[in-house]
């Protein structure tokens, strides 16, 4: 899966080539990439196995390389991770890497990588040819699930005899839940269950504090105010 970029490489920045990709890769359950970066492993990866991979990339020219961003889907046999079986699954990812050339296209001199992308960059070779073959294998192998399911439903093992319960029951007696696991059950139930709803409190009219009354008292009757008469005085008696 290799394309030549000698001509985009002489091209201005923003140029744009693309280009469709159909090959046969081969897969296996750990892929060391080049350069001293850590391996790409997929233990679900039924053993090596070669693949059709098809996409389609678009190739930008930017100031440093070539900017690589397309979508692939790739057919795969997966382990299951429940009853060990076997089937086909199909991948499907999207990738965006930076390619930076080790030659200069003008000059013919050699050229340094960036630091900061030293370890772990993708290459374009002497003669202006990128491989994907490389980037597609990681980007398939980070794409492959770590606990993939053969069916959602699936039984899985019988704990006692190693029976496929997708095939057959074998009539072993129902293993007992632990505490435990009773407990995880019981959480995740009402953690699933909806909230209940809670009614709105009533209005309150404020309080208003009343006299306290005595049981059993007589009512108390306030005599009407006298009305003063204008003009009319008190008078003293002298005593002779």
């Amino acid at each position: 899966m290799q394309i030549n970029v000698a001509q985009l490489l002489k091209e201005g920045t923003g140029a744009t080539r693309s280009h469709d990709i159909d090959a046969v890769l081969r897969l296996e359950g750990t892929s060391a990439p080049a350069g001293g970066a850590a391996p790409v492993s997929a233990p679900a990866l039924a053993g090596g196995q070669e693949c059709r991979v098809q996409g389609r990339v678009t190739l930008t020219r930017a100031a440093r390389g070539i900017l690589l961003a397309g979508s692939f889907s790739c057919p795969v046999r997966l382990t299951c991770g429940r009853c060990l079986a076997s089937f086909p699954h199909l991948v499907g990812f999207d990738v965006q890497e930076m390619f930076y050339p080790s030659i200069d296209i003008a000059t013919g001199l050699p050229l340094a990588l960036p630091e900061e992308d030293d370890s772990s960059s993708f290459t374009i070779d002497e003669h202006h040819l990128l491989d994907t073959s490389e980037m597609i294998r990681q980007y398939c192998l980070l794409a492959i699930p770590m606990k993939p399911l053969c069916r959602a439903d699936c039984g899985g093992l019988c704990p006692d005899c190693g029976a496929n319960l997708n095939e057959k029951h074998c009539g072993c007696a129902p293993v007992p839940r632990t505490a435990l696991a009773r407990a995880l059950e019981q959480a995740i139930a009402v953690k699933q269950s909806p909230a209940p709803e809670t009614a709105a409190a009533p209005d309150r009219a404020p309080r208003t504090r009343a006299a306290p009354e005595q049981a059993g008292a007589p009512e108390r009757k306030t005599a009407p105010a006298r009305a003063r008469v204008p003009g009319r005085t008190k008078s003293r008696r002298k005593l002779g």
